[in-house]
């Protein structure tokens, strides 16, 4: 039974965070922006998992007009495969068993903050959670977001003013020896992803790191004037 639905006009989801809880909170969450389904369940006051899906041909109607939650095998179907296809397609993955670990615990934390920071889109919160099998892709408590979302905040908008979603990053650099020593082994992924094409925004959805660490990445090595910003 759905307990609450909502417009984030209406309850921002930082309130989540400010709620008094017990430890042993348990509960889903389904939202929705223009483009995306999200799934988040929180058991045991700690999201253990964050599945997200395009709402084209699954689920296009408001929360206030049908329920949401029949869609989250299809959610977490589609969010597996789709992360999965992402390392399956770089070769950096391949090649580090310990790289694939921490590009995954990166790309979970940072998609449970971009939630939590959302400001437009609808909510539903159900205490009948979800009882089949949910994936254990991260560990977060409510309370460790809660302390870090205000700095992953400003950092978001710093890093989105000076690396624009938008913009094309380019090599300013001849020979890739230059490099050596300079780069870690997550810098060379971004690195191997930047083809004079790619926006920025398409990096980022393709590196399996997430959004701020893609941009970490692109504003380091734009400020070693490795690469160029062209919009």
């Amino acid at each position: 039974m759905v307990v609450l639905k909502a417009s984030l006009n209406e309850i921002p989801l930082e309130l989540v965070l400010t709620l008094p809880r017990s430890r042993t909170d348990t509960f889903d969450i389904m939202y929705q922006d223009e483009n995306y389904i999200y799934f988040i369940p929180v058991r045991d006051n700690v999201i253990r998992f964050v599945g997200r899906s395009p709402r084209l041909g699954l689920f296009e109607e408001s929360f206030f007009n049908s329920d949401p939650f029949w869609t989250i095998p299809l959610i977490i179907e589609n969010h597996m495969q789709t992360y999965q296809q992402i390392i399956d397609n770089n070769a950096y993955y391949k090649q580090s068993p310990l790289l694939k670990k921490t590009a995954k615990k990166k790309f979970y934390e940072d998609l449970i903050l971009t939630f939590f920071i959302a400001e437009k889109g609808e909510v539903a919160f159900s205490f009948d959670i979800y009882k089949d099998n949910i994936p254990s892709e991260t560990e977060y408590p409510l309370d460790t977001i809660a302390l870090e979302l205000e700095d992953y905040k400003l950092q978001m908008e710093f890093l989105r003013e000076a690396i624009p979603l938008d913009a094309v990053p380019k090599l300013k650099v001849d020979d890739l020896e230059q490099l050596e020593g300079h780069l870690g082994p997550i810098d060379w992924l971004i690195f191997s992803l930047i083809n004079e094409q790619r926006t920025v925004q398409d990096i980022a959805l393709e590196s399996g790191i997430g959004f701020r660490e893609t941009l970490s990445i692109l504003n380091k090595l734009n400020e070693a004037e490795f690469i160029e910003l062209a919009r």
